[in-house]
């Protein structure tokens, strides 16, 4: 474990707290996928915004039938990098899918409050896994992905660390 926590706290594995999906890129020679549509999310429209509320790009419904298999990621949605940018974190402001260096991230339970507390540890905890090196930068895998550990308070402890942080980040970003 990366350090010690609190006794009622717990070590997780997020694939036991989430279940994430992993996106994906149309081709780019079929011109029948690009175009007005659904929003397509690349690691460029996570510029460390809190929430995505454009793309650059968008899929057509063409592309979201046969490559996604209608599988969209609803508004409210956490997603991060695991890829290059690895732990880059936001939330989807619209219904919409991505590329794959992006997982859509859905707790298994209480969404909301597990949401926002992995919004604030996952740009740290994430760098704890197993990265591989590629050829721009750091990875994560499924497995390594699967296995990373997660300090998880009880839940109104995490809305309490969650409230202090919203209050103390933008004083630390005041000073820079």
């Amino acid at each position: 474990m990366p350090f010690e926590i609190p006794e009622n706290w717990a070590w997780v594995r997020f694939g036991e707290l989430v279940q994430f999906v992993i996106g994906k890129t149309p081709s780019r020679h079929n011109p029948t996928f690009w175009g007005p549509g659904i929003p397509w999310v690349s690691i460029a429209d996570m510029s460390g915004n809190e929430r995505i509320i454009s793309t650059k790009e968008s899929i057509t419904p063409k592309a979201v039938t046969t490559v996604f298999r209608n599988s969209v990621s609803p508004a409210g949605t956490l997603i991060m990098s695991f890829k290059l940018t690895v732990g880059r974190v936001s939330f989807l402001d619209f219904d919409a899918v991505h590329n794959e260096a992006i997982i859509s991230i859905f707790p298994y339970y209480d969404p909301q409050t597990i949401g926002n507390y992995l919004y604030m540890i996952l740009p740290t905890v994430s760098c704890w896994g197993d990265t591989k090196d590629a050829i721009k930068g750091k990875t994560l895998n499924s497995t390594s992905i699967n296995n990373l550990m997660i300090p998880l308070p009880p839940l109104n402890e995490q809305q309490r660390i969650v409230k202090r942080l919203n209050q103390l980040l933008p004083l630390c970003e005041s000073l820079e």
